[in-house]
């Protein structure tokens, strides 16, 4: 996965650089998932892959897709996110492949992946059957990092996209209320706060 990874190209003797073919790594992806052959770190490296696919092809429909099938056999909900995040940290699909994670990194990354594939869903209107699964998504993001403002901006929005526009409310009250204006760029602290304008005052 290391080796996929890194194979955006290829240095020569002289200087110069071939390209790998797009292809032919996800060709070797797909490989490796049929065979059911992944450990955590293929997985880190294959959402890496993905998001650098979807940002060149404003495209995040396949990596949704992916992120689904992880999700579903991995961590299943809520209920059981901890138990199961557990099982693959105390055990791992290879537990050499978290030797340099201790338990707060790995339980970050994994609230980070949430949000963002949540988000992705949120700004592609392409990605609207997901709006429910991707509440629960979001929902596990804040179940690992409780009143983390950006996760809560995420599913406020996620809500008001489902029609929950007074769960909507409440949820980006409390963005806007665990905001560290001091910590955060400028520009951040004011999207969250307008988002709750647009949403109370419905121009969302």
């Amino acid at each position: 996965s290391n080796a996929l990874q890194n194979a955006t190209s290829t240095y020569n003797e002289d200087g110069s650089y071939t390209k790998s073919d797009p292809k032919k790594i996800k060709e070797a992806y797909d490989k490796i998932l049929l065979f059911d052959k992944g450990d955590f770190e293929f997985y880190r490296n294959y959402f890496v892959y993905l998001a650098d696919i979807a940002e060149k092809t404003n495209d995040n429909r396949n990596r949704i897709k992916e992120f689904e099938k992880y999700f579903d056999k991995y961590l299943v909900n809520k209920e059981s996110l901890i138990q199961n995040l557990d099982k693959i940290y105390d055990t791992g699909f290879d537990a050499n492949a978290l030797y340099y994670y201790d338990w707060k990194e790995f339980k970050n990354y994994h609230a980070n992946l949430f949000n963002e594939i949540s988000w992705a869903v949120v700004q592609d209107s392409k990605n609207q059957s997901y709006i429910k699964k991707a509440i629960n998504w979001s929902e596990c993001s804040l179940v690992l990092n409780k009143n983390n403002p950006f996760y809560l901006d995420t599913l406020a929005q996620l809500y008001y996209k489902d029609g929950q526009k007074e769960k909507a409310i409440e949820t980006q009250m409390l963005a806007v209320k665990h905001l560290n204006d001091e910590a955060m760029e400028e520009t951040t602290v004011n999207d969250i706060k307008e988002t709750l304008a647009k949403m109370q005052n419905g121009t969302y």
